[in-house]
């Protein structure tokens, strides 16, 4: 079947039917409800399995689609954009994950109806991507506590925010800070890492802005590194990063580079499989990580 049937913009809108709290049916009556019909022709698809996000929003490029909307967390929002990635077919999205990112960054609200409002407005710009090793992400990366709490998080059996505060806990008492080497166009140098994240937007998710003055469209990533720290010296750093002044945090250094090599220093009987994250993913990466950035590689609508 053919998306493009008249002269109205041509939207596909995909659900992650489990996607904030499992009530994609409702969200779904909501963006039919409130899409503009004089302006668009609308398709809502439900994903079934790991991946149909991608194949979907795939199919929609193939076909011309104007714009996919992403109704969904941060992995449905790294699928859709992945695979409209230097095309000319854009992004929207309507958050319903427990992060959003890269939403948040943009200035979308997590209210369903205001979300809309921008696809109806259809504002588009075109911002960086980034790749982590063989991955795509559009939010941030990194290496360190933080790999490790989303790993162990990944691995739960609920999922929500009590669930991972418990894991940030867990995780503190037995954390031990890893040493990388670290190569940009401008730096080279070895340091002991509490973690280090690599941001093309300026936050992890739920306005946490671990890289506060990263760009969109700078051609550029900010690389974060915290140090090793006690529990006295963390005591601050979530306020810090809710209001945007990591920086002035004395174990926190911050850099620009267009590209970054991250290499873990195994010690004996280390395991070379190294905990790592993209947008919110949990993965094991090979101890060396090449991460670059691409710039205006990706349509997106913005308020």
């Amino acid at each position: 079947m053919s998306f493009l049937t008249s002269m109205k913009r041509n939207l596909v809108c995909v659900i992650n039917p489990i996607a904030g709290n499992g009530n994609g049916e409702a969200v779904a009556e909501i963006v039919s409800s409130a899409i503009d019909r004089s302006l668009f022709d609308l398709r809502i698809v439900f994903t079934e399995h790991a991946g149909h996000a991608r194949e979907i929003a795939s199919e929609a490029v193939s076909q011309g689609v104007d714009a996919v909307v992403a109704v969904g967390g941060d992995g449905t929002v790294n699928e859709i954009a992945s695979a409209l990635s230097g095309s000319h077919t854009a992004l929207a999205i309507i958050p319903r994950g427990s992060g959003n990112g890269l939403a948040y960054h943009l200035g979308i609200p997590a209210d369903i109806r205001k979300a809309v409002e921008i696809i109806n407005r259809y504002k588009v710009e075109r911002i960086d991507s980034a790749t982590f090793n063989e991955h795509q992400f559009f939010c941030t990366c990194g290496v360190g506590y933080d790999a490790k709490v989303a790993m162990e998080y990944a691995r739960a059996k609920s999922r929500g925010l009590v669930t991972y505060v418990r894991k940030t806990i867990e995780v503190w008492g037995r954390y031990k800070p890893q040493t990388f080497h670290i190569t940009t166009e401008s730096f080279d140098f070895t340091v002991k890492a509490f973690l280090i994240t690599i941001g093309n937007a300026n936050q992890w998710g739920n306005n946490y802005h671990i890289t506060p003055n990263a760009s969109l469209r700078d051609g550029l990533l900010d690389l974060t590194i915290i140090h090793p720290i006690n529990l006295i010296q963390a005591i601050p750093i979530p306020v810090q990063l809710l209001d945007s002044h990591i920086y002035h945090h004395s174990k926190v250094d911050i850099m620009k580079a267009r590209q970054v090599r991250i290499e873990r220093i195994l010690e004996d009987g280390d395991d070379s499989r190294t905990e790592a994250h993209y947008d919110g993913e949990a993965i094991y990466a090979d101890s060396v990580m090449d991460i670059r950035c691409i710039p205006s590689n990706l349509d997106v609508l913005v308020p």
